[in-house]
């Protein structure tokens, strides 16, 4: 911690140096900037004692002329200051593609791309094969002849990961598995599923994934420990250790039941109300071409979607999963008005 301490010290020191500098010391230091600040202004502006603050540049007219016999005025015309400064010379920020893997991976805008091959070593000659600590020239068997012979072995790897601008992923609609992350995105609307079925129904890895269900776990455990030699056998998580024999009898021992804990009764079951469905593209419902538009043209495709036996969620326009005569009455009956 001292050293770190002392380091920041250092560096701090060195920055704050800048300051002192004039133009040629700030010049020839690398960490430092020089910063040219010039300001004007009239000499006719300034008092008599200002006046003397700028010698060369405004001077006291001692002398005034019949006009004015007020006494001594400055005058000169303009005068400069001269605000110029050495200061910290700013690092520039280094772009994502010009990071090593350490630092693009602390960078919020970026992120580290892995992209590493691996070759063998086989036909490398002895020269490359000592290039790679991960090849080795050793001495091999083989060949059509069944002879002894060096070669390379092993693998070695070409890394070529690189450094990027982080750029987000936005998911699909279809990757919305719950209602509340489909409705997040505005681009996106959730079908409910008209034949969803009760969360029990739901295992527990299908459970989680339905938007309105959880698993409730209900499991009771028992120990092998507890449990009698026969017990113990019976049980395939628990088994019995025999710890010393006796000779009361043939083949008696002392053990113990081993094998930690066993399932009793599972009643873990999925519970809460589903809200079973999928998560689309949002849609104007009766904009069967996605024009944004709903006229006759949308009746048209309707009919050979239907004649195709196919399905549109946009055409479902009664909601009952298919696309039939039913939607087509209701669609013209949109586009006339009604």
């Amino acid at each position: 911690m001292k050293k770190i301490i002392f380091t920041i010290f250092i560096f701090s020191g060195l920055y704050a140096q800048c300051e002192e500098y004039n133009q040629f010391q700030c010049s020839n230091n690398d960490n430092c900037n020089w910063v040219e600040h010039f300001t004007y202004g009239n000499c006719g502006s300034l008092t008599v004692s200002q006046c003397y603050d700028f010698p060369g540049q405004c001077y006291v007219d001692s002398n005034p002329g019949w006009y004015d016999n007020s006494g001594s005025y400055c005058t000169g015309g303009t005068y400069q200051i001269d605000d110029s400064h050495c200061e910290e010379a700013q690092i520039p920020m280094p772009e994502c593609s010009e990071m090593q893997q350490t630092d693009c991976s602390i960078e919020n805008g970026c992120e580290w791309i892995a992209d590493i091959d691996y070759f063998s070593c086989d036909n490398f000659n002895q020269a490359q094969c000592n290039q790679y600590e991960s090849c080795s020239w050793t001495l091999q068997y083989g060949g059509s002849y069944g002879q002894w012979f060096y070669g390379c072995g092993g693998l070695y790897e070409v890394d070529n990961s690189f450094c990027q601008d982080f750029i987000p992923q936005i998911p699909e609609c279809s990757e919305y598995y719950s209602e509340s992350g489909c409705n997040h995105d505005e681009t996106c609307e959730w079908i409910p599923d008209l034949n969803a079925v009760d969360c029990q129904s739901y295992n527990e890895s299908s459970c989680d994934g339905v938007d309105g269900c959880s698993w409730d776990e209900d499991i009771q455990y028992g120990y092998c420990y507890n449990l009698s030699e026969a017990s113990c056998d019976a049980n395939p998580e628990c088994y019995y250790d025999c710890e010393f024999w006796h000779g009361s009898c043939a083949g008696c021992c002392y053990g113990s039941c081993l094998g930690g804990s066993y399932i009793i009764s599972d009643n873990s079951t999925c519970i809460g109300e589903a809200n079973a469905g999928y998560c689309t593209e949002s849609f104007m419902l009766g904009d069967v071409n996605s024009d944004n538009s709903i006229n006759v043209i949308d009746v048209v495709e309707l009919v050979t979607i239907i004649l195709a036996s196919e399905y549109i969620i946009s055409a479902d326009m009664n909601n009952d999963g298919v696309n039939n005569i039913a939607d087509i009455i209701l669609l013209v009956s949109v586009v006339l008005g009604n």
